[in-house]
């Protein structure tokens, strides 16, 4: 057991000024939230009050944290407390040491040579005697018998003019006043020992020290036999057991887990806050002026007691936890119970924002989403996707984009989705991040259902290997700044909202197994605006009730041991591809599919970035420079890189995109190119002859098939 007697300084070694030992407790050492550093600190708030206890404090942090314009949550409110607590602490150590002192000084006051000569001699013996009897019994707590000793031989027997036999008669009277004070001390440690033995007997009400019974085990009272003093020696190994009882700590990877409402978090500011509330009960002696020595112990077995080396959370096949208990699902049966949310029992590290009850039947967020898409069914798919590969299914490889203008839905059914799952539960890591450039990115996933970013910017794609390896397997290795990397299981489902899907290279364009891990959902409408439509679409209800739905899936893809809406990887593709590739749009808009065209790189490139700004498209998906342009030109079904000579450009050869297509007649952009020397005429003429066939309809797989037809027939 360890001897831990609390006596410490609990201030910030950067407030402590060294050359006078004063401890600069107003000098603010943490960093406030951003609403704090435009204008409001309530650590420092708190601090100016200058509270006396820390009830007082904490209750002034939880009134004015209502005011902020952004509030601060439990954690940051608790860190406060506890810098507060360690400043009261001080300031009060501080104060009792002055006093202290004060008195010592006082009292030593008594027997200096000033005050001694100070003192009226009587003329009397007797009265001289008395006197300096008096005189010499005001230093025996603060002087020691040597020291008064001294005194008396010097300045007592100078001023009162003490014979020899008067001194031996004071160093008598010294030697029988120490004598009675040895006395009086222990009587007064018997007497504690006493109305200690009587507290343990007689109940609460006459225990001196006032601790209560909860704590009952947890510490051991002794007495100074010197100094009278009480001390309190916390049993730090068995604090750190109760805390451990009371929190549920659960230790993963160097992360303290407790139980709150429902679900484990890492939150190691709760497990401390509950052995502050269990030292602070316990250390209320005289000398137990601060527990910061007793606290670090207490943690450091609380980390080091029954780590866990395995992943200790959602290991159930068949149960969801919500806000009014577990959900467990019979798969056979299709039945639904609710249980106790026995932290024992039910290991969680996330809960559903959401109640659950069989009994509402409530269709009216499913008919919202039949009006925003035809796939809605592919919506519920991915929250039941989601809870699936959490309980450990799967892993289901589908992702899911919904691609659609503003105003179409998208938003709201996030919105929809973040009520069902809560904001704790959603990642928010963009498709773009998930390259092995941004290997931090991951961890934004870790403990997350889903990975939600909405309105998804364009941007172009060069690699998809992370991408893949986050939805074809649940087993990954995360890195977080300064810290070890570590493996972990990612079950999100990734989810992502758009106006432009992201473009990318003709490599990618051939990756099949890219595009089978996707779901392309389109949102075609446009809504007029609503600023009262949330508020009775989200009620708690319809909320409900779409949870209902959801479960129901749940259950149907179990039993059909795959997901229920799926589609071709060759349409997801040629979708994307017809809203992401810019070039597609301009020829479908200004040319023909049919016949050879070859245009100059350059020429192509101005063209359409001229187009680009007529009809006000993105900047950001029109190519910058030929190359990039060329990708295009492959995925379109065209080349890349050929030679041709140009009437209007000396007959010199020019290295040119080749395009499977003819100008329109109408188009107003066909006088930004050159003319290659019989490249159109004969192309088109065969087209015309029906030696090439045009194909059915203009997409790009039926635009690549056409332009290896044509190859094969010009060769």
């Amino acid at each position: 057991m360890e001897n831990n007697e609390i006596i410490v300084n609990c201030v910030d070694p950067e407030s402590f000024d060294n050359s006078n030992n004063v401890c600069n407790v107003n000098k603010p050492f943490v960093n406030e939230l951003d609403n704090e550093n435009t204008g409001r600190s309530l650590l420092n708030e708190a601090r100016v009050e200058g509270f006396k206890t820390i009830e007082q404090a904490e209750a002034f942090l939880r009134r004015e944290n209502h005011t902020l314009k952004n509030p601060m949550d439990e954690r940051a409110i608790m860190k406060r407390v506890e810098i507060l607590r360690e400043d009261i602490e001080a300031a009060q150590k501080k104060q009792e040491e002055e006093v202290e002192a004060e008195k010592k000084r006082q009292e030593k006051e008594k027997l200096s040579t000033e005050n001694i000569l100070k003192i009226s001699v009587p003329d009397s013996k007797r009265e001289k005697l008395q006197v300096v009897t008096a005189l010499i019994k005001s230093g025996i707590s603060v002087y020691s018998k040597a020291e008064i000793n001294g005194i008396i031989i010097t300045d007592i027997k100078e001023h009162f003019n003490l014979s020899s036999q008067e001194i031996i008669l004071m160093k008598q009277s010294l030697k029988e006043m120490l004598d009675e004070k040895k006395n009086n001390d222990r009587m007064e440690y018997e007497r504690k020992l006493s109305c200690m033995a009587k507290s343990e007997q007689d109940g609460e009400e006459n225990k001196p020290l006032k601790i209560d019974a909860e704590f009952e085990g947890l510490y051991t009272v002794s007495i100074n036999s010197k100094t009278m003093e009480l001390i309190v020696t916390p049993h730090t190994d068995d604090i750190a057991n109760r805390v451990i009882d009371n929190k549920h700590v659960i230790m993963y990877n160097d992360n303290t887990f407790c139980y709150n409402k429902g679900y484990y978090k890492n939150d190691i500011i709760s497990v401390k806050a509950e052995a502050v509330r269990i030292l602070n009960g316990i250390c209320k002696a005289e000398r137990s002026n601060g527990i910061k020595r007793a606290l670090d112990d207490v943690m450091t077995s609380v980390k080091n007691k029954n780590p866990c080396y395995e992943y200790p959370f959602n290991k159930y096949d068949n149960a969801i936890p919500v806000k009014n208990g577990v959900v467990v699902i019979d798969f056979e049966s299709g039945q639904c119970t609710v249980e106790d949310p026995d932290p024992v029992k039910w290991k969680f590290n996330y809960i559903l924002p959401v109640t659950f009850n069989a009994e509402i039947d409530n269709d009216a967020i499913v008919n919202e989403l039949k009006v925003y898409t035809e796939d809605y069914k592919m919506l519920i798919q991915a929250v039941a996707q989601a809870l699936l590969q959490v309980m450990g299914y799967g892993p289901y490889k589908k992702a899911y984009l919904l691609k659609g203008g503003k105003n179409c839905g998208k938003t709201t059914f996030l919105d929809i989705v973040e009520k069902i799952i809560g904001s704790m539960c959603k990642g928010k890591i963009p498709l773009s991040e998930l390259t092995p450039q941004n290997k931090f990115s991951r961890a934004g996933m870790e403990g997350k259902l889903m990975n939600i970013d909405d309105d998804l910017g364009y941007f172009k794609m060069s690699e998809t290997g992370v991408f893949k390896k986050l939805t074809g397997g649940y087993s990954h290795r995360i890195e977080r700044k300064g810290i070890d990397g570590y493996d972990i299981n990612l079950t999100a489902v990734n989810l992502f909202t758009t106006n432009t899907p992201a473009g990318f290279d003709s490599r990618i364009y051939l990756d099949n197994a890219f595009w089978e891990r996707w779901g392309y959902i389109e949102f075609k409408h446009e809504f007029a605006k609503d600023d009262g439509f949330k508020n009775r679409i989200l009620t708690e209800d319809n909320i409900t009730g779409f949870f209902n739905e959801i479960v129901k899936m749940v259950i149907e893809i179990r039993n059909n041991k795959d997901l229920l809406y799926v589609q071709e990887w060759d349409i997801v593709r040629e979708k994307w591809t017809q809203e992401s590739n810019v070039l597609f749009k301009f020829l479908e808009e200004n040319m023909v599919l049919g016949g050879k065209t070859s245009v100059m790189k350059e020429d192509l490139l101005a063209a359409l970035t001229k187009w680009g700004l007529d009809k006000k498209i993105d900047t950001e998906i029109i190519p910058i420079g030929v190359n990039a342009l060329g990708e295009q030109v492959v995925i379109c079904g065209g080349s890349k890189d050929a030679q041709r000579a140009f009437l209007n450009s000396d007959e010199r050869t020019n290295h040119c995109f080749v395009l499977n297509w003819v100008w329109k007649p109408v188009s107003l952009y066909r006088g930004y190119f050159r003319v290659a020397e019989g490249d159109v005429s004969t192309q088109y003429e065969q087209n015309k002859k029906g030696v090439i066939a045009t194909p059915a309809r203009s997409t790009p797989k039926g635009i690549m098939d056409f332009a290896k037809q044509a190859d094969s027939i010009s060769a």
